[in-house]
């Protein structure tokens, strides 16, 4: 899978130019998830790749990232919208935008608390860009922004003192 390959290889060179922090393939544990970590309290991180981009989010503090093409064809996402999202979100939902930035904030929200995806997205809710539904989002903001052809969030407890890398 060479995007992951390519993501991790992009994770790794952050970690030693910002942290100082050398890593490799082998250092990376994953939770019964899938989220990755080295096995150590910090630094936190979040990898997000869709075709075209990878973000990557790193922090002292938990922190899930998650980025979606604008142009991605939904067949229905009125259908997915009803399945995914709970009832209160649905007016929310306009256009297939709207639908995109939602899933975005509900996944960057899930892989902060490196939870599963399938059990948790509709069970999260954003009141504005404060998730609630899961008591380990207490206290956590999501951003979410348009960045040319993409839409991503950002799910931390502390908002970023400087700006997100994004490669």
């Amino acid at each position: 899978y060479v995007e992951k390959e390519k993501s991790h290889e992009m994770l790794f060179h952050i970690l030693a130019r910002y942290r100082n922090i050398s890593a490799k393939e082998d250092d990376l544990v994953f939770n019964k998830n899938g989220k990755p970590s080295l096995g150590v309290d910090k630094p936190h991180f979040s990898i997000s790749h869709t075709k075209g981009i990878v973000m990557i989010a790193v922090s002292d503090f938990p922190v899930g990232i998650d980025v979606e093409p604008t142009g991605r064809r939904l067949n229905d996402y009125r259908k997915l919208t009803k399945r995914f999202y709970a009832e209160e979100e649905f007016p929310k939902i306009k256009s297939t935008f709207d639908f995109l930035a939602v899933w975005t904030k509900k996944e960057s929200a899930v892989k902060y608390f490196g939870g599963n995806i399938t059990e948790n997205l509709s069970r999260i809710v954003f009141e504005r860009d404060t998730p609630s539904g899961r008591p380990e989002l207490a206290g956590a903001t999501t951003l979410t922004f348009a960045l040319g052809d993409y839409v991503y969030s950002v799910t931390a407890r502390e908002k970023p003192s400087s700006p997100l890398l994004l490669l």
